[in-house]
């Protein structure tokens, strides 16, 4: 396995890319499903993907 990722550094970025997406819309639906309130889930959103 880490003989493929250092081979294919292409996948590990679309991995990396896909699981910070899939994070942050996890983020968002937890946030809006336990506060109710979309304006705060967007905000952090907003936030974790700009970090």
């Amino acid at each position: 396995m880490v003989g493929q990722v250092e081979k294919s550094p292409v996948l590990l970025t679309v991995l990396g890319f896909v699981a910070i997406v899939v994070s942050a819309i996890i983020l968002v639906i937890i946030a809006i499903t336990i506060v109710g309130l979309p304006p705060i889930a967007l905000v952090a959103g907003m936030l974790f993907i700009v970090a």
